[in-house]
């Protein structure tokens, strides 16, 4: 298991509330505060590193584009 790191969150009280009460409701997927954050922050940076493309990829994905006829 990798290293964790405690620090302060500084969040909106209606934000942390929300969060509250959907943990609460999907104890089945989140045991705890933490763990929906650190799911969602995973979430938000795989989709991020998903996002970036090498030059090669990119050069790749506009050949199949426009093999599909889309460019």
């Amino acid at each position: 298991m990798s290293e964790t790191v405690t620090l302060t969150l500084k969040i909106p009280k209606d934000l942390y509330d929300r969060a509250l009460r959907f943990v609460e409701e999907n104890k089945n997927a989140f045991n705890t505060l933490d763990e929906l954050i650190v799911f969602l922050l995973k979430e938000a940076v795989s989709e991020r590193e998903m996002e970036e493309f090498t030059p090669e990829e990119e050069k790749e994905l506009e050949k199949r584009l426009r093999d599909l006829g889309y460019i």
